[in-house]
């Protein structure tokens, strides 16, 4: 019979000081099994005394003695062999028991992380290709518009250089009628100078005059300063005489050698 509300102190069972008692549970099926008692600090003064009183003679003991009383005691757990394998195999039971349970746990919880993250990743997935369509369908847009903004650019340039070329093509028929119009002034001189008929030097003879009239005429050329026509030359003192434009641009007789 297991006495379990007493302590082996001094070789007999004697009574705790004071009346504590905790339950033992069976690992195996987590029920009270039995209540035990608990020490207190004076019933572990009391065992102390004990062991010390014990000690006095079982220091002075021989090698047989100590061998003889382990024997004993060995002896005493071979009774109670099945006591201690039903307490071990309760004992293993339990954690058995703990170990598969916490296995099972760790297999739910890992098929459960495993389907969140399945999920989670499908979700990432179909988040990533509708962003990728989207983002598509955006540069597509924006392809158009930069084409259609290229097209106009260069519609624009093609027009800016046809209306350059006409702009052009107008300032060159100014510049030609300008330069038909208005020539520059050497030409302009050299025009006037050889616009009239040239008057030789030596002039052919007129028809011989009656003396009366060579008179007449002497007095008259003696009179009157020597003119040219307008635009003809003619032969005064060995000058020539030019009646035309001078350098003012107005008109009048002027020298030339």
């Amino acid at each position: 019979m297991v006495n379990r509300m007493q302590f082996y102190i001094d070789g007999a069972w004697v009574d705790p000081v004071a009346k504590k008692s905790t339950p033992v549970v069976n690992p195996a099926t987590e029920e009270a099994m039995y209540e035990v008692a608990l020490g207190s600090k004076a019933d572990v003064d009391k065992a102390v005394i004990a062991a010390r009183c014990a000690f006095e003679t079982f220091s002075v003991t021989s090698r047989e003695e100590r061998v003889a009383l382990l024997e004993k005691i060995i002896a005493v757990y071979k009774t109670r062999i099945k006591n201690i394998g039903a307490a071990v195999s309760d004992e293993i039971q339990k954690i058995g028991e703990q170990t598969a349970a916490i296995l099972q746990t760790a297999h739910q919880q890992a098929n459960e992380t495993t389907r969140k993250a399945q999920a989670e990743a499908d979700k990432c997935l179909s988040d990533a290709a509708a962003n990728a369509i989207s983002m598509k369908e955006e540069a597509k847009q924006q392809l158009r518009h930069l084409d259609t903004e290229t097209d106009a650019v260069w519609h624009e340039r093609s027009r800016l250089i046809d209306d350059v070329r006409t702009v052009a093509t107008a300032l060159f028929s100014l510049a030609e009628d300008a330069t038909d119009r208005f020539p520059p002034e050497d030409e302009r001189r050299l025009a006037g100078r050889s616009s009239g008929p040239v008057i030789s030097r030596m002039t052919p003879s007129a028809p011989a005059a009656t003396p009366s009239q060579a008179q007449n005429s002497e007095s008259e050329t003696a009179d009157q300063p020597a003119v040219a026509p307008e635009g003809e030359n003619s032969v005064v003192d060995g000058e020539d005489h030019v009646r035309g434009l001078d350098d003012s641009g107005h008109g009048g007789p002027f020298l030339q050698p």
